[in-house]
């Protein structure tokens, strides 16, 4: 980007930046040309073979690689702490990001007329905050997953909808309201940590995961209906796709292959205003769907981001790591330098005058992700807060060992705490993980607290999950079943258990379907809706039982 400086990093870790040789680097990372000059040399006639690293450089290169390291999602929170990263963070950009031309960013106007003063001034603000270091580490989390999990697919839509999936599959819907269920803050880090959250951060977990595609998703918001929110993504030249994360179903759409245990093609925003059908599919006995096509005749476009992305320090980072690290951990609210061909309000006008769905005065900010940031922050420092509570689960197991010198009893944490197993877990390492869970399992047996009996409880869900996704199929129906046989009450009220009962029926379905056993998921289905007769459940059953029918249908034509 002509606009800006650029300083010359050298000397990063391959393994952890993926950084190729420093003269290639230097070289790529030059500005072309205005007009022609020698091979080797830049605009200014500066030999750069002959560029020397300084002792300075040198220095930032290894304060970077210290900080990105403490910033890895299996470090961040388990053995490096959020307020000392930022601090660091904020030492590094003093001194090796000075230079960074000032037009990087010039959003100011647009963020005044979307934001709140306060909320205004912190975006403005130079200082790396402690929940800018947990975004980084969101960032990093949410670019792995997204990579593996779309791996094998073939277009925008299907990785959308693989990331959906994912998205219901491993976190829990939860009660936000239940008196049972203490509420807890919550962003999408600590939703995929702790397995477990409300339909919004389901919504925004997605949203973080698709931006890494650079997919952009919105809330939908019925003028009528607020509360009946939908997730819209922006399909990539293509029409806005809706998904209900209440549910965990996409409205089924016109193209979706009913042979498919499950929905292949969302609904757009212009199918559902046009026709009340794909509403309808959602429809049970006794109770429609709670929308309708006049419903979507008028309705808010809310954008999905907190402070830490629109912010210009996060803009500086990103312009500094962008091609070091591949992650998406900036994207402005207006006009910048690092996405010059529209920002996040520019794409989402666009897409409205494309479609003649919407116009710019609908477009806002959603609220929902900045209150969770805030609340988040506000219990990191409060240590009787439940957050603190569950975090200290995920600290642990506590195990007791005999110390080989004083030959006493000693309680400390287990080399493999729950926390650095589940992202293990998360990042698609699941031969890793697995072997992990085991010691967290057991570890209440010799010492018996409530806190290692809540984490042998996540271990043993865990457990089933890592078996599936290592094709040990038979292993998982077996753990899933003794999960919902002989978990017991959580102690603390902080672990979902009747909801991982019933989750543990949705993935014996799941490997039913995997194995062509669609008999047994209706069977396993029908048993999981006689006891809690959801929507998801009542619609995910008629489908499968509809797909059984024209499978005997065809057997009886041959």
């Amino acid at each position: 980007m002509s606009t800006t400086k650029r300083p010359i990093w050298s000397g990063l870790p391959a393994q952890l930046l993926g950084m190729v040789v420093v003269l290639g680097f230097l070289a790529w990372m030059m500005a072309p040309p205005a007009q022609k000059k020698k091979p080797g040399y830049d605009e200014d006639g500066v030999n750069l073979d002959k560029i020397v690293i300084t002792k300075e450089q040198s220095e930032c290169d290894r304060s970077l690689t210290r900080i990105l390291s403490g910033l890895q999602p299996g470090r961040l929170g388990i053995k490096s702490a959020p307020a000392d990263l930022a601090l660091e963070l904020n030492r590094w950009i003093a001194k090796c990001g000075s230079d960074i031309d000032e037009n990087l960013t010039q959003d100011a106007q647009t963020q005044r007329e979307l934001l709140s003063e306060e909320l205004f001034n912190r975006l403005q603000d130079e200082r790396f905050l402690i929940e800018d270091a947990a975004h980084v580490r969101l960032s990093l989390l949410s670019k792995t997953i997204a990579t593996q999990v779309c791996a094998g697919t073939e277009n925008d839509a299907e990785r959308c909808m693989a990331l959906f999936q994912f998205v219901v599959r491993n976190i829990i819907l939860t009660d936000s309201e239940s008196a049972t269920s203490p509420t807890v803050p919550a962003t999408p880090y600590e939703a995929l940590l702790w397995g477990q959250g409300s339909a919004e951060v389901r919504a925004w977990t997605l949203a973080v995961l698709l931006r890494q595609l650079r997919i952009d998703a919105v809330i939908i918001a019925p003028k009528e209906k607020p509360s009946q929110w939908l997730l819209g993504v922006q399909i990539p030249q293509g029409s806005l796709r809706l998904f209900d994360l209440r549910i965990g179903l996409p409205i089924p759409g016109p193209d979706d292959v009913s042979t498919s245990p499950f929905p292949t093609v969302a609904a757009s925003l212009s199918d559902v205003r046009n026709d009340n059908t794909y509403f309808r599919k959602l429809d049970i006995s006794d109770s429609p769907y709670p929308l309708t096509k006049d419903d979507m005749q008028e309705f808010t476009v809310h954008l999905i981001g907190t402070p830490s992305l629109w912010s210009k320090r996060m803009a500086k980072l990103h312009f500094m790591l962008e091609h070091l690290a591949g992650t998406e951990i900036y994207d402005g609210l207006g006009t910048n330098a690092l996405r010059p061909e529209a920002s996040q309000l520019q794409r989402m006008i666009q897409a409205g005058k494309q479609s003649s769905l919407w116009k710019e005065e609908e477009i806002d900010v959603w609220d929902y992700p900045i209150q969770q940031v805030e609340a988040v922050v506000k219990a990191l420092v409060e240590s009787e807060s439940l957050y603190n509570l569950k975090m200290q689960i995920f600290a642990g197991p506590q195990i007791q060992q005999i110390d080989s010198r004083t030959k006493k009893a000693v309680i400390r944490a287990a080399d493999h705490t729950l926390h650095a197993t589940r992202i293990e877990q998360l990042q698609g390492e699941y031969n890793s993980a697995l072997p992990h869970f085991g010691p967290i399992l057991t570890s209440y047996q010799t010492n018996s607290t409530p806190l290692n009996e809540e984490a042998a409880h996540f271990a043993a869900f865990w457990i089933g999950v890592s078996q599936h996704e290592t094709q040990k199929l038979s292993a998982a129906v077996d753990t899933f079943n003794r999960f919902v046989s002989t978990v017991r009450q959580s102690q603390t009220q902080l672990v979902p258990l009747e909801q991982m009962r019933q989750s543990s029926s949705d993935w014996k379905t799941i490997i039913n379907l995997s194995q062509g056993k669609l008999k047994d998921a209706i069977r396993t289905k029908k048993e999981a809706t006689a006891s809690s007769p959801s929507r998801r459940n009542v619609y995910l059953l008629n489908r499968w039982e509809n797909i059984q029918k024209t499978e005997q249908s065809t057997k009886s034509d041959d």
